[in-house]
């Protein structure tokens, strides 16, 4: 399959957050406990402590970085019992990996041999699956409650972000209180439901942790990836309760930029930089595409770099898969039954259509994902076109729903985005259906869509006119990962 070093750069040993690790428990957890996760640093003797204790602490709240991530700790609510055969439940959201660079789906590159592998094993899949959302909180949004955007109003909004800080003109609606969650639902069935995420943005703020009563999530993104991320789910595991089912989501993030630098040693591809692409920078790679800027030379040269790095996160995902995997069999909970499910929440633009990046845009490089079911007893899943949305089925019930999910999408304009690219990108509402004879599209350029999406387009602008509703905290967050520059 070719290959690189299958290590991770600057693994983390316990750290002083490890204090209060739960493999070192110091007292019982109060809920709603949260404890950040710094990466090592030096301890001082005793002596030295007491006499430099204020210095001490200046020099360590200045160069201590930044907590990886959070892990916040729910008492869970009085349940009924579950039944003898309820399976473990593991459901895996594969971020920003888009079909057409794996290599199960006819990449040429060796991208996702751990995929590959469960396929081999028996594995139901589709590479013809098609996320409900443009970016990670509207798709999770569906994910988590079976609904269509406009259905659960969790999305970007045009307006509204004026106010709560520099560079957006847009705000972002959380999901709300009053629409059950995935979590919530099997809770009622008896299940602990643990949450761990390389993406920032499955947070208390947009609403996405409702019903997980124990989450691990990334301060920001390329900090909980690889084995950062498979110590996190073997502390998932290592403190679930055996008496009762469990459900575990895990979010890889690992082909979320910022992207990992790829080392001498993968034969596959050439040795390339870190990347990140800066919307914000006026004189930076995004803004000069997309206002035609761009020498000739250089724009093929970072395309070249831009893919080479995406496809590097692409496998590295697909490996930090494969340990997720391993650890959940090591720990001994497919014993009462395994079912997996794994998909994407958006892929990523890599130049076509004249875009980079990802959101705002319903192309199948954004769209195009993979649906894949694995454990005990595999589900067979439709021929054609499927919505990523039936995850939410296929975890809850362990087959797609009934009435099938339309294979729809919708996405929201970007404002400040269009005024960084000058003008002639992201402006528009837009709606999308798939089904075996292509895709029918309409975006809010002045014509009317055409009949078979017009409600699916009345309910997108009504919940895309709605207020805002968004926090200054939700809007910090999103600038922690990234969205907002």
């Amino acid at each position: 399959m070719g290959g690189g070093p299958d290590r991770e750069e600057g693994r983390p040993s316990v750290t002083c957050a490890g204090l209060m690790h739960p493999r070192y428990p110091v007292g019982p957890r109060r809920d709603g406990d949260t404890i950040g996760r710094n990466r090592p640093v030096l301890f001082l003797p005793a002596i030295l402590v007491v006499a430099l204790v204020a210095v001490a602490t200046v020099v360590l709240v200045r160069l201590l970085p930044p907590p990886v991530s959070r892990v916040t700790v729910r008492a869970p609510e009085t349940r009924p019992g579950p039944t003898a055969s309820a399976p473990t439940l593991v459901f895996v959201v594969l971020d920003n990996v888009r079909a057409d660079r794996l290599a199960l789906c006819g990449h040429e590159r060796p991208t996702s041999r751990w995929l590959k592998r469960l396929a081999k094993k028996g594995a139901s899949y589709t590479c013809d699956a098609y996320a409900p959302g443009s970016w990670t909180l509207p798709s999770h949004a569906t994910f988590f409650t079976g609904l269509d955007v406009p259905g659960h109003g969790a999305h970007s909004l045009p307006s509204g972000g004026e106010e709560l800080g520099r560079n957006t003109s847009e705000t972002v609606r959380p999901l709300g209180p009053d629409v059950p969650t995935l979590a919530e639902q099997l809770a009622a069935r008896g299940y602990q439901t643990h949450l761990v995420s390389g993406n920032p943005v499955l947070s208390e703020e947009s609403g996405l942790t409702r019903g997980f009563e124990r989450t691990e999530v990334a301060e920001r993104f390329n900090a909980l990836h690889g084995r950062e991320l498979e110590r996190a789910v073997d502390d998932a595991l290592r403190t679930a309760d055996p008496s009762r089912p469990l459900f575990l989501f895990v979010n890889i993030a690992d082909a979320h930029q910022p992207w990992r630098r790829v080392p001498e040693q993968v034969r596959w591809l050439p040795t390339r930089d870190a990347f990140r692409l800066h919307a914000s920078k006026p004189d930076g790679f995004w803004q000069r595409w997309y206002r035609g800027e761009l020498d000739p030379r250089e724009r093929k040269a970072t395309l070249s770099h831009l893919r080479d790095v995406y496809d590097w996160g692409i496998y590295r995902a697909d490996r930090t898969l494969g340990r997720v995997l391993k650890k959940v069999e090591d720990s001994g909970w497919t014993k009462p039954g395994l079912r997996v499910v794994i998909t994407s929440d958006h892929g990523e633009f890599l130049g076509e259509h004249g875009l980079l990046d990802h959101g705002h845009y319903l192309e199948d490089e954004n769209q195009r994902v993979l649906l894949m079911v694995a454990g005990d007893e595999p589900v067979a899943l439709p021929e054609g076109p499927v919505s990523a949305g039936e995850a939410y089925h296929l975890v809850r019930d362990g087959a797609v729903s009934a009435s099938r999910v339309p294979v729809e999408a919708t996405t929201f304009p970007h404002r400040q985005r269009q005024d960084w690219a000058g003008g002639s990108f992201y402006g528009h509402t837009a709606v999308a259906r798939w089904d075996v004879d292509g895709r029918v599209l309409w975006q809010s350029d002045g014509e009317p869509p055409p009949a078979a999406l017009a409600d699916l387009a009345a309910r997108a602008e009504q919940s895309g006119a709605a207020s805002a509703g968004a926090s200054a905290g939700m809007i910090e967050m999103l600038r922690a990962a990234g969205y907002v520059e």
